[in-house]
């Protein structure tokens, strides 16, 4: 069974050198990191998936 790993899109806090561990707090994608998103769905789009794991990041999930 073959694995993807992906990073999550770009958030505000990547744009300002800043990291964020705390799922409580929102730290969205920006419209690039919606892109990012968008661009691996596409690349992946007939791959065949079985399930997707993410941590419990509000970013991981968004982008997930």
């Amino acid at each position: 069974m073959p694995l993807w790993f992906m990073r999550h899109g770009e958030t505000t806090y990547n744009r300002l050198g800043l990291c964020n561990d705390d799922p409580q707090r929102d730290v969205p994608l920006t419209e690039t990191g919606i892109q990012q998103a968008k661009q691996a769905a596409e690349q992946l789009r007939h791959k065949p998936l079985r399930r997707i794991l993410t941590s419990e990041l509000p970013r991981t999930r968004q982008t997930a």
